[in-house]
């Protein structure tokens, strides 16, 4: 139990540290802003938020797999009707037609409802945690759906896509972009 106590009081005490570090210099304008967001949601930090987030973490490398050639990926927006939507609901239904499936599911699937993520100030660290537990665990063919804009900065292409081109269990990687329905094998 006191191993527990201090296992929890380290990630705090690590996870307070990644908060407080300077921001780079280099950073676009947009990213300070979210950076300065999450500064914010910092001081609000309790032990209660760090303990969950070790629990959602434990969770998730407990229950995520995928299955062979189940795994699909999702990232950027499309515009519908005026509006600027995610590809997220794209995926899903792709992914449930093929037989597949997202985080999303995977979530559901382990008893992990999306809001008790959203709503943990910690929540980008979990939602990373997941996607790289994910793309670690895909092996066989993975399936990644675009939007018509997918920032260089997003998950996919910051955890997720080098991932899986590294994870010698992946043998392709086909993505489809949603706005033009064009199918890219990136991997073999």
């Amino acid at each position: 139990m006191i191993f527990y106590r201090l296992i929890l009081l380290l990630v705090a005490g690590l996870i307070g540290c990644v908060y407080s570090a300077p921001i780079p210099a280099h950073l676009h304008s947009n990213v300070d802003s979210s950076l300065e967001l999450f500064a914010t949601r910092a001081r609000k930090f309790s032990v209660k938020h760090a303990a969950e987030a070790v629990i959602i973490k434990n969770k998730i490398d407990k229950h995520f797999n995928p299955g062979h050639s189940k795994a699909t990926f999702w990232s950027g927006t499309l515009r519908k009707g005026g509006s600027v939507v995610s590809v997220k609901e794209t995926a899903h239904h792709r992914a449930e037609k093929a037989g597949k499936k997202t985080i999303g599911h995977a979530l559901h699937e382990a008893g992990i409802p999306e809001s008790r993520i959203d709503n943990n100030p910690h929540a980008a660290h979990i939602w990373d945690h997941a996607s790289a537990v994910w793309a670690q665990k895909s092996h066989g063919h993975a399936d990644v759906v675009l939007g018509e804009l997918v920032r260089p900065e997003s998950v996919y292409n910051r955890i997720e896509k080098p991932i899986l081109m590294n994870n010698k269990e992946v043998t392709k990687v086909v993505e489809w972009n949603a706005h033009t329905n064009k199918e890219t094998h990136i991997k073999p």
